[in-house]
């Protein structure tokens, strides 16, 4: 599954880029990004978005680097549920629009659904292991 490997490689990029922008021109990524312009003293819910970015960034580049891992791809899989329970949250408190986030809404959950058959194909569940 090279396909998912540089997948999850490419969302590593746009979430460390955005990452980036978050911290140094908040104001650039916010204009592209409205959802992300909320209230907040000097800027402070955009940096710590940004924050948010990187970590699911890194979550990904570790499920795409150690893949043959069960443990890093879990956590990559973790990811993608992280950034759906995210956006639907802030969808809830009516921080986000629905169209702002359509994106999101169905790229994360098409990601989880493409690395959970991955990982049911690839990793044997402990009844498998057991009968052999």
């Amino acid at each position: 599954m090279k396909a998912l490997k540089y997948a999850l490689f490419f969302f590593f990029v746009v979430d460390v880029t955005m990452f980036i922008l978050f911290q140094t021109h908040p104001a650039l990524l916010l204009s592209a990004l409205p959802q992300f312009d909320i209230d907040s003293a000097g800027g402070a819910y955009p940096r710590l978005v940004g924050i948010l970015f990187l970590a699911l960034g890194l979550a990904r580049l570790y499920g795409g680097l150690f893949m043959h891992q069960k443990g890093a791809f879990v956590v990559s899989m973790w990811s993608w549920v992280i950034e759906i329970i995210y956006t639907i949250s802030e969808l809830i408190h009516g921080q986000f629009t629905l169209i702002e986030n359509m994106m999101a809404l169905i790229l994360a959950p098409l990601m989880f659904i493409w690395s959970l058959s991955y990982y049911l194909k690839i990793f044997p569940t402990e009844a498998e292991i057991i009968n052999k």
